[in-house]
């Protein structure tokens, strides 16, 4: 799994998790406006704290998929 998360990655991860915006940026610790420029590209960098967040999260949705 990669060490870096990018904007481009918040949008599938939400939608993977079935959280709102709201939900996602609560679980991670920032506001819901921070998501949607995000995953508009309004803003292409996430800063430290939450690229950390986010790869928990990621981590955590990789795990609960079913395997074959």
């Amino acid at each position: 799994m990669k060490n870096k998360f990018t904007v481009d990655m918040v949008k599938p991860l939400r939608e993977s998790l079935d959280l709102t915006q709201d939900e996602f940026a609560a679980e991670i610790g920032c506001g819901s406006r921070s998501v949607s420029k995000w995953e508009t590209g309004k803003i292409t960098k996430i800063q430290g704290g939450y690229r950390k967040a986010m790869i928990l999260l990621q981590k955590y949705q990789a795990s609960k998929k079913v395997t074959p």
